[in-house]
């Protein structure tokens, strides 16, 4: 094992900045309802990371990552424009059964 002073640097990771983790979980919970809706099994939509990816794009102003799954076919022309609608503003959800397995009503603003 190499002595201390012989390792190489520790990479620095970027952090996102609070709010990226909170609306990237708000926007897995609605992709989560949508898949029930839909009956879509939740490992074939899209991952936390390319949720994360929408969010951090939008945050920063720039365009959405094509290498996420939320950027091709089905997924592209089904789930991304209900997830840009709660993530612009355009849409509210609120929970209207939490008994219910799909627990959300969406709402346009």
């Amino acid at each position: 094992m190499p002595s201390p002073g012989r390792l190489p640097p520790a990479a620095e990771r970027e952090q996102d900045p609070p709010q990226v983790g909170l609306v990237a979980n708000v926007l897995a919970a609605v992709l989560g309802d949508l898949g029930v809706r839909r009956r879509l099994a939740s490992n074939l939509v899209a991952s936390g990371n390319d949720i994360k990816l929408l969010v951090r794009a939008r945050q920063q102003g720039r365009r959405f990552p094509a290498e996420s799954l939320l950027m091709t076919g089905w997924r592209r022309r089904s789930l991304l424009p209900e997830l840009l609608a709660v993530l612009e503003g355009r849409r509210r959800l609120r929970i209207a059964d939490v008994t219910a397995e799909a627990p959300f009503v969406f709402e346009e603003s």
